[in-house]
């Protein structure tokens, strides 16, 4: 039975067990099915300046997880 759904914006499956479910890549948008729990489990990206990645976290912060 899957119990957690996860907000992800990478490839993330293999750290989790098979109880979960996952976004699409960086869709906030309200699961369909109530599920008993959610993790927001948002990466910045290691490639970029420092100045993008608070861009990119400043980014994350603005998403309405659950509400969109």
């Amino acid at each position: 039975m899957i119990t957690t759904y996860i907000y992800r914006n990478y490839t993330i499956e293999y750290l989790f067990d098979n109880q979960c479910e996952f976004s699409g890549y960086g869709d906030v948008s309200k699961p369909y099915v109530e599920y008993d729990s959610h993790i927001i489990f948002y990466q910045i990206n290691p490639a970029v300046t420092p100045e993008e990645q608070v861009l990119e976290i400043e980014d994350i912060k603005s998403k309405n997880f659950l509400y969109s």
